[in-house]
C-alpha cells in the first residue's frame, strides 16, 4: 500500500518549458524559501525545467502541499484539468495577502471552499481565512482548500497530537 514518490528535477507552472529561477544565495544558505521563479533575472538565474500538474497525474491526488514561493497561480492555473474535475481533494499552500486572490479565486471558481490552517498548541485549528491572518506571526498563513470541506473540518476536529495513539505502549504492558 505504499506509493512510490519520484523526485524530478522540475518546477510547476502553467506552461511546460523553462523559466529562470532565481536565488538570494545569502538567504538561501539560511534556508529562507527564497528560490523563486517570480523574481526572474540577476545574476543568480538558472533556467530550470516547468511541467504542468495537468501533464504529470491522471489519478486522483489525496492532498498537494504547494511550497512554490509566490507563483502558486501559475503552478495551479498548469492544473485546471485536475481541478475542474475535482481529483485533487485538497491542496495547501500559503498565502501572503487576504483572501480574496487570484489564487483562492480560482479555486473557489473550481467548487473549492477555502479555509485556513491556524497553528494551535495542541495541534492545528481550521478556521476562516481571515482569523489566520489576525493571528499572523513569522511565516505566511497556510491556506486548506478542499473540494470535501466536511471531511477536512471531521479530520481536524479532534484537537491534540495523536500521531502516536495506539502504536505506543508501555514496556511490559499487553498490545492495543
Amino acid at each position: 500500500g505504499v506509493t512510490v514518490v519520484e523526485a524530478r528535477p522540475a518546477a510547476v507552472s502553467a506552461t511546460a518549458g523553462t523559466l529562470p529561477l532565481t536565488v538570494d544565495a545569502d538567504m538561501f544558505a539560511l534556508n529562507k524559501g527564497t528560490a523563486s521563479l517570480e523574481h526572474a533575472g540577476g545574476a543568480n538565474a538558472t533556467q530550470v525545467q516547468t511541467v504542468r500538474l495537468d501533464g504529470e497525474f491522471t489519478e486522483p491526488i489525496g492532498v498537494l502541499k504547494l511550497d512554490v514561493e509566490m507563483h502558486e497561480l501559475a503552478a495551479l492555473e498548469g492544473a485546471e484539468a485536475l481541478l475542474s474535475q475535482h481529483l485533487v481533494r485538497d491542496i495547501l499552500f500559503e498565502e501572503h495577502e487576504l483572501p480574496p486572490t487570484p489564487v483562492t479565486r480560482l479555486l473557489e471558481r473550481h467548487g473549492y471552499t477555502v479555509l485556513s490552517v491556524r497553528q494551535g498548541l495542541g495541534g492545528p485549528i481550521l478556521c476562516a481565512p481571515a482569523q489566520a491572518y489576525s493571528r499572523k506571526l513569522w511565516d505566511p498563513p497556510a491556506l486548506l482548500a478542499s473540494a470535501d470541506p466536511a471531511r477536512a473540518r471531521q479530520r481536524l476536529k479532534r484537537r491534540g497530537w495523536v500521531s502516536l495513539r495506539g502504536r505506543a505502549r508501555v514496556p511490559g504492558s499487553a498490545p492495543r
